[in-house]
């Protein structure tokens, strides 16, 4: 009986109640177009997830430093500025994204 207690105990330390800023909904803004910045408003780093669908992006700057273009997926520090280079092939559908703060330990 007394594993079985110690156990509770354990899983209770290891599993955090979650705390309420960390249940803020994030919306992602339009994505924008190509060579137009868009800033992280929200007062924490947040994660953009890509997806290209038919664009070719061929570069993407954080505050002016270039990233991985063909990355899935950006840190988008809390007042920082995101901006995409990109061209449509015709009939393409341009790409979107959604935005968490999966990566966020401060919240």
């Amino acid at each position: 009986m007394q594993d079985f207690a110690t156990a509770i105990r354990v899983k209770e330390m290891v599993i955090p109640y979650p705390q309420e800023e960390s249940l803020t909904d994030i919306i992602a803004p339009s994505f924008p177009a190509s060579g137009t910045g868009v800033t992280n408003t929200y007062g924490f780093s947040l994660t953009a997830f890509v997806y290209p669908q038919g664009a070719n992006i061929s570069a993407v700057h954080i505050n002016g430093v270039s990233q991985n273009a063909q990355a899935p997926s950006f840190t988008l520090p809390a007042g920082e500025t995101i901006v995409f280079t990109y061209t449509l092939p015709q009939n393409a559908l341009p790409p979107e994204w959604a935005w968490g703060n999966f990566l966020n330990d401060s919240v």
